[in-house]
């Protein structure tokens, strides 16, 4: 068996046995995905919405591979808890529900914390997903709280995307404390979502918001194809990048819009234009170089992204070079060992310290990365109909 297959099937063995979803008998957690386990604390923070809507997705992704029943189960099983647990009262949907109270961050608690337009987005995503393959009426009723959430009430009349809302005081907010807390073009992953939507109930309700929102996004990306996620300081975060990637890219096809999708295209080829000498994917981009400490979910979107727009002709045959240093080095990221076999590992923080968890969205990531990639050395169709 080829390395990526061999772990993708470590990945879905993981993802239903090693306990990174929660398939306790108590009803306030079961279903939902952990954020990451700590492999020297043996334990699980926390449960993430946003995570469980990734969830969703990649245990599709996974069944359309695999045609397990199990898979599907499992996804009703995340869906459900969204639903009974997660969801507000605003049709937005609640961040994290920590097992210690103790060690909650209060800006992202259930019980006080604000609610976040691009965690409810990729929740949206999830639960289109699953109605399509279900038509189980119950999780279009979901979608559509949570995209009518996100079209009347964080998005403005001029399209621009608030990244949070207040449930208490019932108002959107936004500050510059970091990327995700303010407007950005990283809000254009939410398109995903709205555009099954719009197309599962035909209905343009939500397209028409996608199409309003567009040139809010393109403010954000520069002439070389550099997104900015941080408007005081200039600066981008490679994550946020290339989440703004992912949604113009799917929007573009969906849409047929070939200015989304070379835009997209421009974002991949900027980064592989300035990787450092030995193709590593920094976390940062400053004025003055990169933070060059790797983050695993930044490595595993720019191995599916460059693998599709490399497949497709819109960046040169060279640059497989980069994507094959960076699938290579995903691949050493993988844990084989144990209960937690499987799971990848997050990489290393701002200081270059390894941090010691297994990761979820690492995780949900680096699978579609090394199914891509995959495709790609064997000419084979990349599709992106489950981008997680």
């Amino acid at each position: 068996m080829q390395d990526e297959l061999r772990s993708i099937s470590l990945v879905e063995n993981w993802m239903l046995n090693s306990g990174i979803q929660n398939i306790s008998e108590n009803k306030l957690f079961r279903g939902g995905f952990n954020s990451w386990f700590d492999t020297e604390k043996k334990y699980y923070p926390f449960i993430y919405s946003e995570i469980t809507g990734y969830g969703i997705t990649t245990l599709l992704f996974l069944n359309s591979m695999y045609k397990k029943s199990v898979l599907v189960s499992r996804a009703k099983l995340a869906a459900d808890w969204i639903i009974a647990n997660a969801l507000n009262e605003s049709g937005g949907v609640k961040t994290r529900l920590y097992y210690d109270s103790g060690n909650e961050d209060k800006q992202y608690s259930f019980n006080n914390g604000m609610i976040y337009a691009f965690d409810s987005g990729m929740i949206l995503t999830g639960l289109v997903n699953l109605y399509n393959e279900t038509r189980d009426s119950k999780y279009l009723e979901a979608s559509k709280r949570i995209a009518d959430f996100l079209v009347d009430c964080m998005i403005s009349k001029e399209g621009h995307i608030f990244p949070m809302y207040n449930p208490s005081e019932k108002t959107t907010a936004v500050t510059y404390d970091k990327w995700s807390t303010q407007f950005g073009s990283f809000h254009s992953k939410i398109f995903i979502g709205l555009l099954k939507l719009s197309e599962a109930i035909k209905s343009d309700k939500y397209a028409d918001a996608v199409s309003k929102s567009l040139k809010n996004i393109f403010d954000f990306q520069r002439n070389d194809g550099r997104f900015i996620t941080d408007t005081k300081t200039g600066k981008t975060h490679l994550h946020p990048h290339l989440y703004s990637a992912e949604g113009l890219l799917y929007a573009g096809i969906k849409t047929n819009d070939q200015k989304l999708i070379d835009k997209s295209a421009n974002a991949i080829k900027w980064l592989m234009d300035n990787q450092p000498h030995d193709f590593s994917i920094p976390q940062v981009f400053l004025k003055d170089g990169f933070i060059k400490y790797e983050r695993y979910d930044v490595v595993s979107q720019f191995v599916r992204l460059g693998s599709f727009f490399i497949q497709n002709n819109y960046i040169d045959i060279d640059y497989q070079k980069n994507i094959d240093t960076a699938a290579k080095k995903l691949l050493s990221m993988q844990n084989t060992n144990g209960q937690q076999n499987g799971g990848f590992f997050y990489g290393f923080d701002e200081t270059g310290k390894m941090l010691q968890h297994l990761n979820s969205w690492c995780t949900m990531f680096a699978v579609q990365a090394m199914d891509f990639y995959h495709k790609l050395k064997n000419n084979k169709t990349i599709k992106i109909d489950f981008l997680i």
